[in-house]
């Protein structure tokens, strides 16, 4: 009988299952991994996508990392993908925390020493954004900074992002603002989000001037973030720009700030001659709607909640009141009050 992905889905679902109690199923997926490594790549990974035995996925993820269908699937840049890629990629790292170094090792080094077999063009970038989503801190900026510099302008803009992030430097953003792709620039300025300091502040304030509609709306994020009120004469102002591209972006942060009192500026962009911009203006007045209608559940959680508090509260009330009405004067042999408790 030929072995299937069927098959072998079926034999891996059962060993899964009685890992534990079953000493045969170490031994039968040792087996597929080193006889069948592409069905039991795919059968595997269903397994290490979501929650399964703990046990038998810590064995299954050590036989995963020596099969080359694991990089293939963390790097496939199909969309729909990558939220899986990420989960896998972290149940590695919690069985292996020095994963991502070797997974960092699979993009272009620095001495060109690997270009031949490195990872290239999509599949490159989406391995380092499924490494800037699981890898923290700064220990993989030697092995990948270099990246920033790279001829793909897509790995460049991808690598200035998780550079920047680690580095948290002001004037090092404002450095990749003088590139010339505004891909690189936008990331740089992305890359300065939540970092509270006067000169991040100036430097996302300079990058709203700049004339590319993403870098002006990462900017405009930046400063919202930071609370700073400059942000909404901004958005008025580029709501009624010449190019579309920075109309639309204007809907894009109203609808991320999530603001009620943006409805009237979206409703007129809704009737904007851009079907681009009517389509943003859209979107960011049903984001307002559903961060209405979350604002107003939690409200009713809380009352809820207080609702249930109070009830507690004359709950315990009554209970004191009522032992306090169990308590009845009595008499005392020699004639003084006393009092018992009934019952």
């Amino acid at each position: 009988m030929a072995v299937n992905q069927q098959i072998v889905d079926q034999y891996v679902d059962r060993a899964v299952e009685e890992f534990k109690k079953n000493p045969l199923a170490t031994k039968l997926l040792r087996r597929f991994s080193d006889e069948m490594p592409d069905l039991f790549c795919q059968s595997a990974l269903r397994h290490l996508e979501g929650p399964s035995n703990p046990d038998a996925c810590r064995l299954l993820s050590i036989l995963m990392m020596r099969q080359q269908g694991l990089f293939q699937f963390l790097s496939d840049p199909v969309p729909g993908t990558r939220d899986k890629a990420i989960r896998v990629m972290r149940r590695m790292m919690a069985f292996d925390p020095s994963f991502d170094v070797r997974v960092a090792g699979r993009l272009p080094d620095r001495g060109g020493m690997n270009h031949h077999v490195a990872l290239h063009g999509r599949r490159a970038t989406r391995i380092l954004d499924i490494l800037d989503e699981v890898s923290v801190g700064r220990r993989l900026l030697p092995v990948l900074s270099h990246l920033v510099q790279s001829d793909d302008k897509h790995l460049s803009a991808k690598a200035t992002l998780f550079v920047g992030r680690r580095v948290q430097s002001a004037q090092w953003a404002a450095n990749q603002l003088q590139q010339p792709d505004p891909r690189i620039r936008a990331n740089a300025v992305e890359s300065l989000w939540g970092l509270v300091h006067d000169k991040a502040i100036s430097v996302l304030e300079n990058s709203t001037k700049d004339k590319n509609n993403r870098v002006v709306g990462n900017g405009l994020m930046g400063l919202h973030i930071l609370n700073q009120p400059v942000v909404f004469d901004i958005i008025s102002e580029i709501m009624r720009a010449p190019k579309w591209e920075f109309r639309s972006t204007a809907a894009w942060i109203m609808g991320r700030m999530a603001y009620p009192e943006f409805v009237p500026d979206l409703t007129l962009l809704m009737k904007d001659d851009n079907p681009f911009v009517r389509t943003s203006a859209r979107k960011a007045i049903i984001s307002i709607r559903r961060a209405q209608e979350a604002t107003t559940q939690a409200i009713a959680e809380r009352g809820q909640l207080v609702s249930n508090e109070e009830a507690e509260r004359r709950l315990a009330a009554a209970e004191v009141a009522l032992e306090e009405s169990l308590v009845v004067p009595g008499l005392r042999l020699d004639g003084s009050n006393y009092t018992y408790r009934r019952g």
